[in-house]
């Protein structure tokens, strides 16, 4: 009889250290009394160098001041924690993310015997967290200084979830709505169009759509694709809209522009006939003697840099030029351009 309690003992000690979990059991004075083979592997420590020291030597100052003014005290009076997260150090220095479950064992007369913890990694996963938190972050801040709206819609066309919905308007204030209840009724008739043709058809699209807005035009390119679950059914629309007026603007300006100047140059198209200028040779050389370079040239009239290179080359070697200089002084006194 007195030998199967120590055979009991010996069998749970073994069990308790051999076991692939990270386990260790404190004493009433707070030291460590016994560690798994899992837990000493985990901090990179030999038995006899952290049975009888303190628990809390092994945590961060971090989470030894945690533990200390909130942790423990609970511990003691409820008898039990749960995935409780705490940092460990390891011998060489590293920190080690856990989480730790506890209960407090008594005796029979229910005196406070020792605490039994079990410990569970999670290093990995937290920096994945951390990576997961700052990949969202900069994305977050790419949004916040980017002129896109990004959203999803159900199948009805409410909104369920939008980014960066512009001046005047907040998150609160769109979602659950719908266009036709947020938009002026030509805007939200191109945009309910469009979403509901990609909910019908399960295809995605791109369009630039124009509008009227207090008065004035504006544009936007309007990405849709559908939005499916995980068993690749269409429960929504998700896409972007990019105001694209300010570039529309441009590209109005830059069109004007170039047909002002095809006039002028048209008028002055049997002069330059003397020198077998064609029509857009002619229209580079207006350009060359407002002394424009060639990337200049080439976005006024939507040509490449190295076409109007060419074109340059062209014209000096009809005009009998040695520079751009004297082809422009030469183009206005014979009256080729004015």
């Amino acid at each position: 009889m007195e030998e199967a309690p120590r055979r009991s003992d010996q069998w749970y000690l073994s069990l308790y250290t051999k076991t692939p979990a990270m386990l260790h059991s404190i004493g009433t004075d707070g030291c460590l009394v016994a560690v798994s083979d899992r837990w000493l592997e985990a901090f990179g420590y030999e038995r006899d160098e952290v049975i009888g020291r303190k628990s809390l030597e092994f945590l961060t100052e971090e989470s030894k001041r945690y533990a200390e003014t909130v942790t423990l005290p609970e511990f003691w009076e409820t008898g039990y924690a749960r995935d409780v997260p705490f940092q460990f150090v390891r011998k060489n220095g590293e920190i080690v993310d856990v989480l730790l479950s506890a209960v407090v064992e008594y005796d029979s007369e229910g005196s406070v015997l020792r605490s039994l913890a079990a410990l569970m990694d999670v290093t990995e996963r937290k920096r994945a967290e951390e990576t997961l938190r700052q990949s969202e972050e900069r994305f977050r801040v790419s949004l916040m200084h980017t002129p896109v709206v990004v959203f999803q819609q159900d199948m009805k066309l409410r909104y369920t979830w939008i980014y960066n919905p512009g001046p005047g308007s907040t998150v609160e204030s769109i979602l659950g709505k719908t266009d036709a209840e947020l938009l002026s009724p030509e805007y939200a008739a191109h945009f309910t169009q469009l979403k509901r043709q990609v909910l019908a058809s399960g295809v995605g699209t791109r369009q630039e759509i124009q509008a009227t807005v207090s008065g004035h035009i504006v544009w936007h390119d309007l990405t849709v694709e559908p939005l499916r679950d995980d068993t690749g059914e269409v429960v929504g629309v998700t896409g972007a809209s990019f105001d694209i007026t300010e570039r529309k603007r441009t590209e109005e300006a830059l069109q004007h522009a170039r047909e002002e100047l095809e006039g002028r140059v048209e008028r002055h198209l049997t002069k330059a006939g003397s020198h077998g200028l064609t029509f857009r040779e002619l229209t580079v050389l207006h350009l060359v003697a407002e002394g424009k370079s060639d990337k200049e040239i080439a976005i006024e009239l939507g040509i490449s840099q190295l076409t109007v290179s060419k074109h340059v080359a062209n014209i000096l070697a009809k005009m009998n030029a040695e520079s751009r200089t004297e082809a422009g002084v030469r183009a206005v006194r014979e009256g080729l351009i004015g």
